[in-house]
């Protein structure tokens, strides 16, 4: 099991008087939450397939469920665990099944009836426009509710029977870091509810690729807010190794150092200019790069894009292929 939490290790202030009986007692996590208006176009996340046959892949959605059951016991016992008795272990346990292993049950509103399939799914039809609400807590954030099971999600009464997405915790970190307006998720937001800002599910998501991957490779997208910059102390053992890596790696003709901020997580940018799978070339040069690390996260990006160019103008290169 990895180590999740040494970065939420300081509980936060106890909700506000007043919040929301359902949310009351959460003490390490923020304000109550009420639902927001359904008709309002700001308080829902929408997307449009573009595929007769799509899943809706490319806006990082899963199938449509149609009443197959969805069990998260051991994720509902942690939450439950949590809320009694917080320890940096017990943390430990919730963020892998949150990120490693649940899936959960997010709200929908269809704008077509999708094609439902004999095994419990339904794909969507094509130009199909898929809504996702947000509830909002006191401060006026905008949190995309998920649940655990069916029993969680009945507990918002006022949605009835209302069509239902099964996602993962991937799948929401990448709605939230492109809608602007989702301040994160919140897990049964009527029940022992667990909140997971944007600055935790970055955390957590870098984290994850850099188990699985050995490194993060940044989406930057023209709203992404970030700072980039020449690190303060420069890891010059880092940046020998990883030069001396991709002297034996032809397809690599440059590459560039930067540090980056992204919703206050710092992080070293390294730049590549290649040819050939990025997921070979970034992997080993995240592996020549992580015995060096320390404490710090390592993200990349190729130079072809267009904020790989712009973070590196009039920078020289750390290496360049002869």
């Amino acid at each position: 099991m990895g180590k999740w939490s040494t970065f939420f290790g300081k509980k936060k202030d106890k909700p506000e008087k007043g919040a929301d009986k359902s949310l009351k007692g959460s003490e390490d996590r923020e304000a109550a939450q009420e639902p927001a208006g359904q008709g309002k176009e700001d308080k829902a996340d929408a997307v449009k397939t573009d595929a007769g046959n799509t899943d809706a892949e490319k806006a990082h959605l899963g199938k449509a469920d149609a009443g197959k059951p969805l069990q998260n016991f051991r994720l509902k016992v942690l939450l439950r665990d949590m809320r009694e008795n917080r320890t940096e272990t017990g943390m430990n346990m919730l963020f892998e099944e949150i990120v490693m292993k649940a899936r959960f049950l997010s709200i929908i509103s269809l704008s077509k009836q999708p094609e439902r399939k004999e095994d419990g799914t339904a794909i969507f039809r094509k130009d199909t426009t898929i809504k996702i609400p947000m509830i909002t807590n006191q401060g006026g954030k905008n949190f995309y509710p998920v649940f655990t099971d069916y029993e969680e999600l009945a507990k918002w009464e006022q949605m009835g029977k209302p069509d239902t997405l099964v996602l993962d915790f991937d799948d929401y970190t990448a709605l939230v870091m492109e809608n602007d307006k989702a301040g994160g998720i919140v897990i049964n937001p009527f029940g022992d509810n667990f909140i997971m800002d944007r600055k935790m599910l970055v955390h957590l998501k870098t984290q994850k690729d850099l188990r699985l991957k050995g490194v993060s490779q940044s989406r930057i997208t023209k709203d992404t807010k970030v700072l980039v910059g020449a690190p303060k102390e420069y890891p010059t053992a880092m940046v020998d190794a990883m030069r001396e890596h991709m002297l034996g790696v032809k397809t690599v003709s440059r590459a560039w150092l930067r540090l980056m901020v992204r919703d206050n997580v710092q992080s070293f940018l390294v730049i590549v200019e290649f040819e050939g799978n990025r997921d070979e070339i970034f992997g080993g040069i995240a592996a020549a790069a992580r015995p060096h690390l320390k404490n710090m996260y390592l993200d990349m990006l190729p130079y072809q894009e267009g904020f790989g160019k712009r973070a590196v103008e009039n920078v020289e290169p750390f290496y360049r292929r002869l």
